[in-house]
């Protein structure tokens, strides 16, 4: 979708896109709901430490967030222009922010209010801004956000925001944030920095629509079902680094072991931990497939290749 695209495409209603949102909003009914429950499926259920079903709902709402982002700002832009679109919509998007921090409340951090001055204003908002504010509305507010600058630009410069996005998101998580956002209290859905991941699902929707509106006919069936499966692919062969924190049996039983939940390196292996896959066949270094549930937590660390929404990992 260029600057170029004739107003007729921008004003296509996109029926699958509806389909598509009434079947996320259902799914986020059924896991919320039958979350909750003892006798509940555990593919309905969140883990942290492979991809569920329930882990599937929130990429979707992103991927939706930036298909009708693109396909909307286009029409606004050719109605009312480029400046007048860029600020209607920064202000509806700051607005749902304010609306994000009503909803998501949180409980008095301090009793009085020399106890408030003690905190500090990091230590009043630490807790809040990790684990509270940031659930879905927030996350699609400041997501989109984020990729206003370059909603209108061409598919080569969304796919290079997107990469560079993930690789911070990577190199954030090696210097602090995947400790931090897995300690407690827990983040949410990726916690504060998790926009720069939910930017892989909602840029994907932004070249979604391009595809989809500018297709004479029938949508281009076949390269949109190539790259869905390519990307899945691709997510999980980025989750076999997971097998890199395999604990050797003789080490599950130990007392440091017992009570280590998160690798040492959870972000780039050691020596030792590559040295100990080496001449290991093929099959070892292959990930469970989403759905399947991995080795608990003394026969694999915690680390930031798992399936982990709450930590927001790449795959």
């Amino acid at each position: 979708m260029t600057d170029s695209t004739s107003s007729e495409k921008f004003k296509k209603r996109i029926v699958s896109l509806d389909q598509f949102r009434g079947y996320t909003v259902a799914g986020m009914f059924l896991v919320n709901y039958m979350g909750f429950f003892v006798a509940c499926p555990v593919v309905l259920k969140h883990h942290n430490t492979y991809c569920s079903y329930a882990d599937t709902i929130m990429p979707h709402f992103l991927f939706a967030v930036g298909f009708a982002y693109r396909l909307t700002f286009g029409r606004r832009v050719q109605t009312d222009g480029a400046v007048s679109a860029y600020l209607r919509v920064v202000r509806r998007l700051l607005g749902l922010v304010l609306v994000s921090l009503i909803i998501y409340r949180v409980s008095p951090v301090a009793k009085t209010w020399e106890e408030l001055q003690s905190l500090g204003i990091w230590g009043a908002i630490a807790d809040p801004l990790k684990r509270n504010w940031f659930q879905t509305l927030m996350h699609i507010a400041v997501t989109s956000l984020w990729i206003t600058p370059v909603i209108r630009s061409r598919a080569s410069v969304r796919i290079g925001f997107m990469v560079l996005s993930a690789v911070a998101h990577v190199i954030l998580s090696y210097y602090f944030y995947f400790t931090w956002v897995n300690s407690p209290p827990n983040g949410i859905d990726g916690g504060p920095l998790g926009f720069l991941t939910w930017t892989i699902p909602a840029i994907i929707g932004t070249l979604a629509c391009d595809w989809v509106v500018e297709a004479e006919g029938l949508p281009r069936v076949k390269p949109i079902l190539f790259w869905s499966f390519a990307l899945m692919l691709l997510g999980w062969a980025i989750s076999c680094g997971t097998r890199l924190y395999n604990v050797p049996v003789a080490a599950q039983s130990t007392p440091a072991n017992q009570r280590q939940k998160l690798a040492s390196h959870p972000i780039i292996p050691d020596e030792a931990q590559l040295k100990a896959k080496q001449g290991e066949p093929l099959s070892e270094y292959l990930a469970e497939p989403p759905f399947v549930k991995p080795p608990e937590q003394d026969q694999r660390q915690w680390n930031y290749w798992m399936m982990s929404q709450r930590a927001g990992t790449l795959s």
